[in-house]
């Protein structure tokens, strides 16, 4: 990438969107409402297109990103499979918890547009965060018709 800085954060952001790819994989598998799991599974493939660009991104400038999940989603998605346990795949349950997790990448994307990045890194992560942003008011939405 063209600086340090960009690698760093296109690393945090791709580990981001890989946590929501597979924390969204596993909410549309545990829900029984099919609305609510094609929601889910639109949003996972909306992560995977957007970490495939920012990875993309940072081949062609000679940058290897690691694509991996952190262990903090991991700790997340043991905790919604426990709750899962407890509540039968409630779908507010599920919902509250994707609303969590979208409250994290949203943040995780302000933290990178407050960096002095690239403007080409800047042009790729502002559009994503904007559907973010619009994916929260989504749930948030379904979370009122539940």
């Amino acid at each position: 990438m063209s600086n340090s800085l960009d690698a760093t954060t296109t690393q945090t952001l791709v580990t981001t969107l890989t946590d929501g790819f597979d924390g969204y994989r596993l909410a549309a598998d545990k829900v029984e409402n099919q609305t609510l799991a094609a929601i889910f599974r639109d949003f996972a493939a909306q992560r995977d297109i957007f970490a495939s660009r920012l990875i993309s991104m940072a081949e062609h400038e000679g940058t290897d990103i690691e694509v991996d999940g952190s262990a903090l989603a991991s700790v997340h998605r043991t905790w919604m499979s426990l709750k899962d346990a407890v509540t039968g795949s409630d779908p507010s349950s599920l919902l509250e918890t994707c609303i969590t997790g979208e409250e994290h990448a949203a943040s995780v994307y302000q933290d990178a547009l407050g960096q002095p990045i690239s403007e080409p890194l800047r042009k790729v992560i502002e559009p994503q965060f904007n559907e973010i942003v619009r994916a929260k008011a989504t749930l948030q939405g379904q979370l009122v018709d539940n």
